[in-house]
């Protein structure tokens, strides 16, 4: 009977556990948390409580977006909590990270343009956060050969042939965008080429999300040339121009230059939002699956969630749908944004506030804390 009674109990915990969504692959459950540590430390003004909630996230999910780890790690090192920070940004190294990316994160400026930003060699060395560096030179020897160890368990991560195929998808679209006239089109051709270009990959992904096979960071990493490298896949070379055989490829000069994600950009933008970005039906296409892929973990909610801006026409938003996910520089009426985090919460966001308050926090210290497409997809 005791026996009995302990496997029915077993049962019901099981039951209740999986009732309330703490199973290890619900990113929902994940996303809340991100959440629950940020209201801590902008809004509650309980810093060690915050990064104890991010430590306790990293600490449950096996993967992690890389964003934010950083953002944990930062925050970590401002409250100086170096155990905390040192143990971030492990977890992100676990995740793909490479130490030499920490130092394309860029201080918020309202003046700059962060496209340009991130490709500049002519900018003041204050433009770029420096909270990271007497750290990371302190434990240089640790970091490093810890890097190293996790680059062997993080490459089985990847589905290589997906990575390849996205990236050559990326390469594609940005040629039809950018190189018409190379390529010798008048610009009305062009511009149909490259909708065809934009509807084909979003196809693609599409019917890939219909099976149940998708794509996001979880599978694909961040930008890393070290995988490209150990996987053989052609892309950049040293002077982050495309490869000669994929510019002739393309029936393009090899001195011809394609606008392509690179390391530098890694904060700013991510291959696969680039391509769904451009085609205004990625939103409404993905609109069946988004919830699943974002509760496997392979979809942000910020990154679906953002799409609706070039999903509707420039300036023609629905009031209903108005998310406020460009600059976080206004502060919302009441009204306003009880209406804003409503929707919000529906696509599994931080309320308004949390956003407007991390963004001045960042730009008063110096700290990238806001990452992705105009600081709001990630």
């Amino acid at each position: 009977m005791n026996k009995l009674f302990f496997i029915l109990l077993t049962l019901i915990a099981s039951f209740y556990t999986r009732l309330e969504g703490n199973e290890p692959e619900n990113y929902l459950i994940y996303h809340q948390k991100i959440v629950e540590a940020e209201k801590l430390i902008f809004l509650a003004e309980k810093p060690l409580e915050g990064l104890k909630v991010f430590q306790q996230v990293f600490e449950q999910y096996d993967f992690v977006f890389v964003d934010d780890c950083v953002e944990a790690f930062q925050l970590a090192l401002f409250y100086q909590q170096d155990a905390l920070a040192l143990s971030f940004l492990k977890k992100a190294i676990a995740n793909g990270l490479k130490i030499r990316m920490l130092d394309h994160l860029i201080c918020p400026n309202e003046n700059a343009n962060w496209s340009e930003k991130s490709n500049s060699t002519s900018l003041y060395k204050s433009s770029y956060v420096q909270i990271h560096k007497d750290f990371v030179q302190r434990y240089q020897t640790d970091l490093k050969k810890y890097e190293e160890q996790q680059f062997e368990n993080f490459l089985p991560r990847i589905n290589k042939k997906l990575l390849k195929k996205i990236l050559e998808k990326h390469i594609r679209e940005q040629a039809a965008k950018q190189c018409g006239k190379e390529m010798g089109n008048t610009k009305e051709k062009q511009q149909n080429i490259y909708q065809q270009v934009c509807d084909e990959n979003l196809n693609f992904i599409a019917a890939l999300f219909k099976q149940k096979i998708y794509v996001g960071e979880r599978n694909l990493g961040i930008l890393n040339y070290d995988v490209l490298e150990r996987f053989e896949i052609p892309y950049l070379n040293e002077n982050n121009r495309l490869q000669p055989s994929i510019l002739q490829s393309l029936n393009l000069s090899v001195n011809t230059y394609v606008p392509v994600q690179t390391e530098a950009n890694v904060f700013y933008i991510n291959i696969l939002y680039n391509i769904l970005f451009h085609n205004k039906k990625s939103y409404s296409v993905l609109s069946n699956y988004q919830e699943e892929a974002i509760n496997l973990g392979y979809l942000h909610p910020r990154e679906y969630a953002s799409l609706q801006y070039n999903h509707f026409q420039k300036d023609k938003l629905p009031e209903d749908n108005e998310l406020y996910l460009r600059e976080f520089t206004e502060e919302l009426e009441d009204k306003v944004e009880k209406k804003v985090d409503k929707l919000r919460k529906k696509h599994h966001l931080p309320p308004y506030k949390v956003d407007y308050k991390k963004y001045q926090f960042s730009e008063q210290n110096c700290l990238q804390l806001c990452f992705g497409f105009r600081k709001a997809s990630r």
